[in-house]
């Protein structure tokens, strides 16, 4: 539990919610709570200071902005009027005081290698691990590590060739989309969609064409490419949506394929020691898969290509929240088809957690 407001606080105390090794010095606590990182520091610093949940120091300063990016840090406030786009992925913000989005933020990301990450308190030394999933049990979790570092694992299923992505429930970003064979005459295979992980949606797969010109496969938040078919007066197959879209194929003597969006739906942390007001939205949205190119005569025409997975969102604060705006993880639609070809698939829906902090 937190320290008194006011009062007699000893150095034993100070050892009691933080921890350390004796004999105790002040110079260890450094940085807990909102403590400073380095210089002169006294029994006072302490007063109201807790090791249960971390907020930050500060030390970023406050941020407001009306466009622009927004990166990891230490803040204390967050204000958001414009369109505002996140930086990475995974986002961990630190907010000593109050969010505020009147504006929009866009979380978008690539996902990077692995099935899980850590989100670390930035001061904290502590290596304990207290859950696996970054779940409802969260709060207990980050509670129990004092802040510290809590593991996180799990995302949406990719979708098979010609399948919706999986959505997540206990992991982070959603599952891409699969792609879509191609025309009625010796249709290709469509490319799967890659898993989400932590980092966010998966990359969706790319469209078939035909003559067995099969999709590309998607690769971590990556799409995969359209297949280039083969023969003549045939469209090329739709690059699948992710951080590096799919490229559409060109067409042999038919339309092109179009490549995918340019993004998968990213993750991001909010750790908010005062209110939350959202009036505007966060979209953690995945991109859309590319559309199939068009072929002389609908046995001919190419198909579209997988959406990637939508994202991320985990907010959580200590004072009150309030939401009129939205937040949006949904999965990217498959890319649209040509005359009689056929639409790519979803990319599977990400997933939001807000959770009320008792300091």
């Amino acid at each position: 539990m937190a320290l008194q407001s006011s009062g007699q606080i000893s150095l034993a105390n100070i050892a009691a919610e933080f921890g350390g090794a004796a004999p105790h010095t002040m110079s260890e606590y450094y940085g807990k709570d909102t403590v400073p990182t380095s210089g002169q520091i006294s029994i006072g610093n302490f007063y109201g200071t807790s090791n249960i949940l971390y907020f930050g120091n500060g030390s970023s300063g406050a941020f407001s902005a009306s466009s622009g990016n927004i990166s990891s840090g230490q803040y204390t406030s967050v204000s958001i009027s414009g369109t505002v786009s996140t930086t990475s992925s995974p986002l961990v913000v630190y907010c000593q005081g109050n969010l505020t989005i009147s504006g929009t933020l866009n979380v978008r990301q690539g996902v990077s290698s692995g099935s899980t990450m850590s989100v670390v308190r930035p001061s904290g030394s502590s290596t304990t691990s207290p859950t696996s999933q970054f779940s409802s049990s969260y709060e207990s979790a980050i509670s129990a590590a004092g802040g510290t570092l809590v593991s996180v694992s799990g995302g949406g299923s990719g979708g098979g060739a010609n399948s919706n992505g999986g959505s997540s429930t206990t992991g982070c970003g959603g599952g891409g989309g699969g792609g879509h064979g191609g025309g009625m005459w010796s249709p290709g295979t469509g490319g799967s969609g890659a898993s989400g992980t932590p980092y966010g949606g998966g990359g969706g797969g790319g469209g078939a064409a035909v003559a067995n010109a099969s999709g590309g496969h998607a690769s971590g938040s990556n799409g995969g490419n359209g297949g280039q078919p083969g023969g003549s007066n045939r469209g090329g197959g739709g690059g699948g949506g992710g951080n590096n879209p799919g490229s559409g194929a060109a067409g042999s003597g038919g339309g092109a394929g179009l490549s995918g969006q340019d993004y998968s739906g990213g993750c991001i942390y909010f750790l908010v020691g005062g209110n939350v007001s959202i009036t505007g939205s966060i979209n953690a949205n995945g991109g859309n898969g590319g559309r199939g190119g068009g072929g002389a005569g609908n046995n001919e025409h190419a198909a579209g290509a997988g959406g990637s997975g939508g994202g991320a969102v985990r907010i959580i604060h200590a004072g009150s929240y309030s939401n009129s705006g939205s937040i949006s993880v949904s999965g990217g639609s498959g890319g649209t088809a040509t005359g009689g070809g056929v639409a790519g698939r979803s990319g599977g829906s990400g997933s939001i957690s807000v959770f009320s902090a008792t300091v």
